[in-house]
């Protein structure tokens, strides 16, 4: 087991999460009929703090320096990964 920091000083997560981040490569299930079935999307693990609390979530963007995530996925959701 690693021992890490935590995020923030108010964090309930254990884990410094400040350096998950990097471009990850997806395939797409349809082939086309013109260029690449992959797409590469900058990933970068977040806090997001809502109402009831915070919560860990992959956000994934078109490209590295956007501002708006194009989307995300919590992490505590997560069951499998291949």
């Amino acid at each position: 087991m690693v021992n890490m920091a935590i995020t923030q000083p108010n964090s309930p997560h254990r884990y410094d999460i400040s350096n998950l981040a990097g471009y990850l490569t997806k395939e797409s299930q349809k082939p086309k009929l013109l260029g690449s079935n992959k797409s590469t999307r900058w990933f970068v693990v977040e806090e997001i703090s809502g109402g009831v609390g915070s919560e860990l979530a992959l956000c994934y963007y078109k490209h590295k320096g956007d501002k708006e995530p194009a989307g995300w996925f919590f992490l505590k959701d997560v069951s499998e990964i291949e």
